[in-house]
């Protein structure tokens, strides 16, 4: 049986945690090593396939390791470049979206859109002047 573990872990110590998960494959292994140095002539196909297994799962291991490591080493290294300024920040809904000027009478009607719309900022931010105005010649 398998299982993943996930876990975070100060950046500092990656190598540190790394190096023990390895010493622990190098124990297995020397377990392997140890059942076939004691190798017995009436069990020898069930140790020799015990110390196949350990090895394999050993190597399989060190090969995660490894993986895991050459990863952790590029990630140190590579640069991670900016995002455009193009790409958006927030996904905007297409509904929000402006709409697509594709001939000259949607170009007429979207530039009185935007004349309105100017027209209705301006109007705004012209009437707190004419409110202070109306306010100072009230205290005046």
């Amino acid at each position: 049986m398998r299982a993943t573990i996930n876990f975070e872990i100060d950046i500092d110590k990656v190598e540190e945690t790394m190096q023990a998960l390895v010493v622990q494959e190098a124990a297995n292994l020397r377990h392997a090593v140890t059942i076939l140095e004691q190798v017995e002539h009436n069990t020898l196909l069930e140790e020799v396939s015990e110390a196949i297994d350990l090895v394999q799962s050993a190597t399989f291991q060190l090969q995660q390791y490894r993986s895991m490591v050459t990863s952790f080493e590029r990630a140190k290294f590579d640069t991670v470049l900016p995002q455009s300024a193009q790409s958006p920040l927030v996904n905007v809904a297409s509904d929000s979206r402006p709409p697509v000027v594709d001939s000259p009478p949607s170009l007429q009607s979207a530039m009185e859109s935007i004349e309105a719309f100017q027209g209705f900022v301006d109007k705004i931010s012209t009437q707190p002047q004419e409110e202070e105005n109306v306010d100072q010649s009230k205290e005046g």
